[in-house]
């Protein structure tokens, strides 16, 4: 597994640089402020090829990072002796997996929140079938110990995804938008359960919201939340989760030259 030279005297440093601070998210996805053309708008201009390139960049970019909020949850709920910890944890980790969708039995049924997010970009194009590797393959989640991750490890990654995960799907749903206004795409074309059911429970306005469950399953455990050792978890995986988005935002950025 690699190791990440972070030191302790640099966690203050990383503590605030969530890995939702990077351009991808600022430049790809999102609204932005300046007046030149929206990366939808500028993909228009490329072949078909290459317009489902980008669209497989822009799945994979949170793909693998969906899936290790799947693996943490459920590592933390098979780990902890609190039982109402567990109850939070294992739920979240189920949902994370497709076993809760809002509507029981629908098309959404076991379908990894990964996979829905990889569905919902592909229904941008008519037909595009977006293959990406084993989510077990992914660097990023291999060099992170699955599926022999600590306790305090887990939850300390379950931390980060829930906290940016708010901000995941604002983002999503902007590139969405742009990309319907840039290329005319009737909303009925696209398949939006990655987006509809996670605006209803990520957030931190209702107790029920995941963000909020975090307590529960934190609140044993605040001597370790408050310990170096959390805090230095939590900053690699920001550096992993950089290093990756990094190389796909690159790639995106050569294709669009």
């Amino acid at each position: 597994m690699e190791t990440f030279s972070i030191t302790l005297n640099q966690i203050a440093l990383l503590e605030y640089e969530s890995f939702m601070d990077h351009p991808f998210w600022k430049e790809v996805l999102s609204f932005h402020e300046n007046d030149g053309p929206s990366v939808p708008q500028q993909v228009r201009r490329l072949s078909p090829d290459m317009q489902a390139k980008v669209l497989s960049l822009i799945a994979q970019a949170f793909y693998p990072i969906s899936f290790c909020s799947a693996c943490s949850f459920l590592r933390f709920a098979e780990l902890t002796e609190h039982a109402s910890a567990r109850e939070v944890a294992h739920f979240i980790g189920e949902v994370e997996l497709g076993k809760h969708p809002l509507i029981p039995g629908g098309g959404n049924q076991n379908v990894r929140h990964c996979d829905q997010l990889k569905d919902m970009i592909a229904s941008l194009i008519d037909g595009l079938k977006i293959s990406l590797p084993l989510a077990e393959e992914f660097h990023l989640v291999q060099e992170i110990g699955f599926p022999d991750l600590p306790l305090i490890d887990a939850l300390a990654i379950c931390e980060v995804i829930e906290t940016t995960a708010p901000a995941v799907i604002h983002n999503y749903a902007d590139f969405v938008a742009q990309w319907q206004t840039a290329f005319r795409r009737p909303t009925r074309s696209i398949n939006r359960a990655y987006l509809d059911e996670h605006n209803l429970t990520e957030g931190d306005s209702h107790e029920a919201q995941h963000i909020c469950q975090m307590a529960t399953m934190a609140a044993p455990y605040a001597t370790e939340c408050a310990s170096p050792h959390y805090a230095l978890v939590q900053a690699q995986f920001h550096a992993r989760c950089i290093k990756h988005i990094d190389a796909i935002y690159k790639e995106i950025q050569t294709l669009l030259k």
